[in-house]
């Protein structure tokens, strides 16, 4: 199968980006005055930010990984490390824990959306409780970029969180954010004609206030796998008297519709004397593990941990181990990069820590506290939010295509398998049908194309049908001691199989019975016929019936055996269901009409035992022969 894409209007440089490198996501700034380039082994500080951010921040790249600008979601830096002349006041928070998300706009390489998220549902101040989005454009400010549109609202009031993946075409991106005091999740895609939706999601546990109003339940990150397929959120769960539980979801989640599902669920109930909330949330460069960071105090001890779950195990969440605790600097946001997983760190800490092996089960996965230094730079909770799955190529089968073998079959339907949340698509195929799917009865190469807003999918399928058959001919009457040689054309056979086992391209036939074959060909397509062999001696012939109809309409009304020579000895015994005998006629010439005593006996299926001689000329020749026959009323 072939699959190919094009797209209609200007991509910019992103579809030139595979995903094993990530230029966008070379510079990391966060924290205060932190920077990082992320382009060699181990990470280089790098000066020069102003910025002075407690928790989320974003950063974008050119494709040859020259900084763009960054954000800490209420002011947007470009590459000179400048506040961009229209670039304050957005409505994110410098104290949201996923406050800025980047997404490039699908229409126009030279424009990102900035997606914003509130501190604490505005208990920290800030000005809207919502999701919101502004617009960067590179183009203006001398190519050194400006926020063109600002603050434009979008759903509200919700939580610190804020991620994104890559719809199921490979080229429109998906943001999802969570409501407050609910259980809902909403899902916006960008596209190229701009943010659609959302698709709303009732999933997982609901993000609640405390009891006390401190809105800490907004705290917390949520991210996407690298496969975009399933979603994971941590927050801190408050009861009437205060007491909390540290929770995590889960979600399974559907890039073609936007929905989100459970899958799983985590709650962890600390002690009485333990202060324990979470805060980082990060998947494995495989999707099959997942990790957690928790700080607090345990035993009224300073107390921080990266805990680690494996998806794949029976029970994922009773999978559950530490594989790193420490004391201080507590850990914050764990953010994937390039199969490698970083963790931020807080209370003034100079340096990140990294998961060298985040695909690895338990302890070997290698966590390294003092990886990197960003000296002079200081840590706190966040690291850029980036989505690793951007920029992407192509998906594998979008059309879901796939190339067919036909064994015996005359046609068959393909299907354009496509699903958007807000386009309906128009269909092209290669015979001119304009449908979603059309009927082939020939072998050959089909190719369609699937037309949306900016942007066409193409596949193709091979359809091979094979419509060989075996035929071994019609039933066969021989008589005793002859017999027909069978032979099917084997030519292009992998495996030949008859009833009695042999392998052969031919069979001998010469006994009563079903005789049947089974070939396969070389292209995996199986064949198989059958037919019926019936001997009789031909030197006494006789035919006997197998059912007959006593109704008095002078058609089928008797039954018995007519013979084609002179009989010496003849006996019929006929037996009813249960072996007992019913009838017994001595007389070749007689005949049965179907009743026992005068009464004639109810619709059944009787038994019957032939014994017969005659001379052959030579020598006095016996035969038995035994059947069934239906009397029909």
């Amino acid at each position: 199968m072939m699959l190919v894409r094009s797209i209609a209007v200007l991509m910019g440089v992103c579809l030139a980006v595979t995903l094993s490198a990530q230029p966008q996501h070379r510079n990391w700034f966060f924290g205060h005055h932190a920077g990082l380039d992320m382009s060699a082994g181990t990470p280089q500080a790098i000066g020069g930010s102003p910025m002075q951010t407690d928790e989320g921040v974003a950063s974008i790249s050119d494709a040859n990984g020259q900084l763009l600008f960054y954000t800490n979601g209420e002011t947007v830096w470009n590459a000179q490390h400048q506040a961009m002349p229209n670039g304050t006041g957005l409505a994110g928070h410098f104290s949201s824990s996923q406050s800025a998300l980047i997404v490039p706009d699908p229409a126009d390489g030279s424009r990102y959306y900035v997606f914003t998220t509130p501190a604490q549902v505005l208990i920290a101040g800030g000005v809207y409780d919502g999701l919101s989005w502004s617009m960067v454009d590179m183009t203006l400010d001398g190519g050194w970029g400006d926020v063109s549109v600002k603050n434009v609202e979008l759903a509200g009031p919700v939580v610190e969180k804020l991620s994104a993946t890559r719809h199921a075409n490979g080229v429109d991106a998906w943001v999802v954010a969570h409501g407050w005091q609910n259980a809902t999740y909403y899902a916006y895609l960008v596209t190229c004609t701009g943010v659609e939706g959302p698709v709303i999601s009732e999933a997982g546990r609901a993000m609640m206030n405390d009891p006390g109003d401190g809105r800490s339940s907004a705290m917390g990150c949520m991210q996407f796998s690298a496969q975009g397929d399933r979603l994971a959120s941590v927050w801190v769960h408050y009861a009437a008297d205060l007491t909390h539980e540290v929770r995590m979801d889960v979600l399974d989640f559907d890039k073609a519709t936007g929905t989100l599902t459970d899958a799983f669920a985590d709650t962890r109930v600390p002690g009485p004397q333990d202060v324990i909330r979470p805060y980082g949330v990060c998947f494995s460069p495989n999707g099959r593990l997942l990790y957690r960071s928790d700080h607090g105090l345990l035993g009224g001890i300073a107390y921080s941990a990266i805990l680690q779950y494996d998806l794949g195990a029976a029970d994922p969440m009773a999978s559950e181990q530490e594989v790193a605790t420490v004391n201080s600097p507590a850990i914050g946001t764990l953010q994937r990069h390039e199969g490698r997983i970083y963790a931020a760190r807080l209370d003034g800490a100079q340096y990140i820590t990294r998961i060298a092996q985040p695909d690895v089960v338990g302890t070997g996965c290698t966590v390294e506290h003092a990886f990197a230094s960003i000296a002079p730079g200081i840590g706190t909770w966040g690291l850029p939010n980036h989505w690793d799955n951007y920029p992407a190529p192509a998906p594998l089968d979008p059309i879901a295509l796939t190339d067919t073998m036909l064994c015996g079959a005359a046609s068959m339907t393909l299907q354009a398998v496509w699903q958007h949340p807000f386009h309906a698509a128009q269909y092209l195929w290669s015979t001119g049908a304009t449908g979603p799917s059309i009927v082939v009865d020939t072998s050959g190469l089909y190719a369609v194309q699937v037309i949306l807003p900016c942007t066409t999918l193409f596949d193709t399928v091979r359809v091979t049908i094979d419509a060989r058959t075996i035929e071994l001919g019609p039933d066969l009457a021989l008589c005793e001691g002859d017999s027909v040689r069978l032979r099917i054309d084997a030519a292009d056979a992998v495996s030949i199989r008859w009833q009695d086992g042999s392998q052969d391209s031919s069979h001998t036939a010469s006994r009563d019975g079903l005789v049947r074959v089974d070939v396969q060909w070389t292209n995996g397509c199986l064949a198989s016929d059958s037919l019926l062999v019936q001997t009789r001696d031909c030197r006494c012939p006789f035919f006997i019936p197998n059912a007959f109809t006593p109704n008095g309409d002078g058609i089928n009304d008797q039954w018995g055996p007519a013979f084609e020579c002179a009989l010496l000895d003849y006996q019929l015994v006929v037996y009813d269901r249960w072996g007992s005998p019913l009838l017994h006629l001595a007389d070749p010439t007689s005949v049965w009409d179907g009743t026992v005593q005068g009464v004639p006996l109810p619709s059944t299926v009787l038994a019957y035992d032939l014994n017969y001689a005659w001379h052959d000329g030579k020598a006095v020749q016996h035969r038995a022969r035994t059947g069934h026959v239906t009397l029909v009323r």
